[in-house]
């Protein structure tokens, strides 16, 4: 997963912008950092989590991790585009994944607490 954040973000900002009007260039740039921030906090957690021997079974991040990838990635791209219909959509996806992710792993979380205390 490293090799895709360096191919990506490193040292490719500057050359995709430089099609983009001078007025709406800092809004663009500041999309790639908060996209490139997020992928990096999502392959910490990812990385950290993976350490688990059960990761793959007991976590959902382990099966959507490629979907916050690929939505994170499309994102800044669709912004240069002018496509913001799909960028709004893409958003919501994210925001709706990482809310039922949260949700799924309290859950389970709090079913694992209480079975251990009830045995």
């Amino acid at each position: 997963m490293q090799a895709v954040f360096t191919d990506i973000w490193y040292g490719t900002g500057m050359e995709r912008s430089r099609g983009i009007p001078e007025t709406i260039r800092p809004q663009v740039q500041q999309t790639e950092m908060i996209c490139r921030s997020f992928l990096f906090g999502l392959q910490f957690a990812v990385r950290d989590t993976a350490r688990d021997p059960g990761y793959i079974n007991n976590h959902l991040l382990s099966y959507t991790s490629q979907d916050y990838l690929q939505s994170t990635i499309a994102l800044p791209l669709l912004v240069q585009e002018g496509i913001h219909n799909v960028c709004k959509r893409e958003l919501r996806f994210i925001l709706e994944m990482s809310i039922k992710l949260c949700s799924v792993q309290q859950q389970r979380s709090i079913r694992r607490t209480f079975r251990c205390r009830s045995s």
